[in-house]
């Protein structure tokens, strides 16, 4: 995107809350692998905070990652 360019969807925006995916079972350490993503699986960063890589590549400029919380 140039420095001209203005995104077409911000956090936030009607239509990115539209994205969102919103699970209905907590994630946990008894069903955690069952939402792998290729090679990957959800590691829990603290509790109830879980993270995976979707696409992350050495050299590249982003890296894009899922991540899932409950309380």
């Amino acid at each position: 995107m140039s420095e001209n360019e203005k995104p077409t969807l911000s956090l936030g925006d009607e239509q990115f809350n539209q994205m969102m995916l919103f699970l209905k079972t907590p994630i946990n350490q008894a069903n955690h692998k069952d939402y792998r993503f290729g090679e990957s699986e959800l590691r829990e960063l603290q509790e109830g905070i879980w993270a995976m890589p979707a696409y992350l590549e050495e050299g590249e400029p982003y890296s894009t990652f899922f991540s899932v919380y409950h309380d």
